[in-house]
């Protein structure tokens, strides 16, 4: 298989809009009208309504002992979650015999999902965008929250939960009548490259296996990381979309030129991050939008039309911790940004 199968049997228009996840809405309506205005609608998550819907809670729900905190700290009570941690593997084994996840999809813990769908279906959306956390962050969130190192078989059933809430949107989705695209949300990937080789192959055969699975569901799968990371091998893992902050690493993406035009020529998209999400004035994040666009007009003719014909845009990183009105700025600012650069095709 491709690099990008199932993008090159249907894709989004390029340069189509979508979020990456969070949002600071404590009205669901509101938060969920936001999350539809933009080309690829996409599933909002709302912490500020509920601790619960912070991402790598949502991603870890079934998992006995977790408690999320206001701040989306993790904690994890390691005797609870040995007392059900037996009750948790019997339904992974089922849901592995019978070829059966919907146990593992979104509670309604997670207010906009059923809305969600409802919209999904009822608008016949050709696209619909959801977003799980990934092993390699959920991972990181269960170790800093048990304060200590976690035991194999909690590794293990943290990866094999992730991965079975992750294909059951999926599969939600395409009930719903659209093509799945499916975010890893990675932000803690970077801290692999400063991991000992052993652990940096471990947690990428670990996305690896999850890219896998998610793309035999016939979803569109993507990985975002809006820090700094070793970028080659992530382009090499299959996916059919990196997503990035493009203020951040636009730059440092593109030292590995070949190993960029190698995922593009294969069918992969890129999910430019174009607009900050944490800059400290509007003036820093105009300035630093501003560079970021002058940066692509820049590159080589070729290789800019292939990747503005192959990219998404999205705000550099989730909007959970910003306000309202600087939120409605940022999507205002991504579709002026939209119009410079499809000016450009």
């Amino acid at each position: 298989m491709s690099a990008s199968a199932t993008l090159s049997a249907a894709r989004p228009a390029p340069l189509a809009t979508t979020g990456i996840g969070s949002l600071p809405h404590t009205q669901l309506e509101v938060g969920m009208q936001l999350a539809l205005s933009v080309d690829v609608p996409y599933l909002p998550e709302l912490p500020r309504r509920e601790a619960a819907e912070c991402f790598t809670a949502q991603a870890l729900e079934a998992l006995p002992g977790l408690h999320s905190e206001p701040s989306c700290r993790l904690t994890l009570d390691l005797e609870a979650w040995q007392r059900g941690s037996f009750e948790l593997d019997a339904r992974l084994d089922e849901a592995d015999e019978r070829g059966s996840v919907e146990s593992f999809l979104p509670s309604a813990s997670c207010e906009a999902w059923s809305p969600f769908l409802w919209e999904v279906a009822s608008r016949r959306l050709t696209f619909a965008k959801v977003q799980c956390a990934g092993p390699a962050t959920v991972l990181a969130a269960v170790s800093a929250g048990s304060r200590t190192s976690l035991p194999a078989p909690l590794e293990q059933q943290v990866v094999r939960l992730v991965l079975d809430r992750a294909l059951a949107m999926a599969r939600a989705v395409r009930a719903a009548g659209a093509v799945p695209i499916v975010f890893l949300d990675e932000p803690m990937i970077g801290a692999v490259r400063r991991a000992s080789p052993a652990a940096q192959a471990r947690e990428l055969d670990l996305l690896r296996h999850a890219v896998l699975g998610l793309r035999n569901e016939g979803a569109i799968t993507g990985l975002h990381c809006c820090g700094e990371a070793d970028w080659a091998p992530l382009l090499r893992l299959g996916l059919d979309l990196l997503s990035f902050d493009a203020t951040v690493s636009l730059q440092r993406l593109l030292v590995e030129r070949p190993d960029v035009e190698r995922f593009l020529e294969s069918g992969g998209w890129l999910g430019l991050g174009l607009v900050p999400t944490d800059a400290k004035s509007e003036a820093e994040r105009t300035q630093r939008l501003s560079a970021t666009l002058a940066a692509l007009e820049a590159l080589p003719k070729a290789l800019r039309t292939q990747i503005l014909t192959q990219s998404l845009l999205t705000p550099a990183c989730g909007l959970g911790t910003r306000s309202i009105e600087e939120t409605e700025r940022v999507f205002e600012s991504l579709v002026a940004s939209q119009a410079r650069l499809r000016a450009l095709l």
